[in-house]
């Protein structure tokens, strides 16, 4: 679907149906997105902003619910550049999550990243007894304490497999913003 609206940039997002919060695919798709989200350093920032100049910003996250949630790439066109430039780009290089995967050292620094923003976020008591109140929802409290053994146990094959899944123009919904022209 193609909108104009009177916003300041054209913007665009790509929804890929992803599974319920209480399956193993969350947790992969999960990961997945920090991966595929990664300011300054992931291939779509590197290639689609820094070498060839088509974004403003890109970012890659997941809308998770108890329901099957949606795994969210959005960003905003630089100005002059096209909404079929960036598919030319982008979908190559989301291909390249299914086909390269990621190295040993890129699963560590995830799964690093991961840790630590839950140690943080732990830190706080409002969100301990937020998140454990959330895992009580999904019907099991102790849930909360097996997350991070979950998360260990996810490899780059597991984040490979779930890019064959996601990355699929059948399996896309997308929506592009036109600015509209003034006069």
């Amino acid at each position: 679907m193609t909108l104009t609206r009177d916003v300041p940039a054209a913007a665009f997002y790509y929804a890929f149906k992803m599974d319920q919060r209480k399956s193993e695919g969350y947790y992969f798709a999960d990961l997945l997105s920090d991966e595929v989200g990664k300011e300054k350093s992931g291939r779509l920032y590197l290639q689609l902003k820094k070498n060839l100049g088509i974004v403003n910003d890109i970012s890659a996250y997941i809308l998770g619910s108890l329901d099957e949630g949606l795994f969210i790439v959005s960003g905003k066109l630089q100005e002059g550049r096209t909404f079929e430039e960036l598919e030319e780009n982008l979908w190559p290089l989301l291909d390249s999550y299914k086909t390269e995967g990621l190295t040993d050292l890129e699963m560590m620094r995830l799964k690093r990243k991961w840790l630590t923003s839950r140690a943080f976020q732990d830190q706080g008591l409002l969100n301990r007894a937020m998140n454990l109140s959330y895992f009580e929802l999904l019907g099991d409290a102790h849930g909360i304490n097996e997350e991070s053994e979950i998360y260990n146990a996810i490899g780059a094959e597991h984040l490979k497999m779930e890019a064959k899944r996601l990355f699929r123009p059948s399996q896309c919904s997308r929506v592009f913003i036109v600015p509209q022209k003034t006069s």
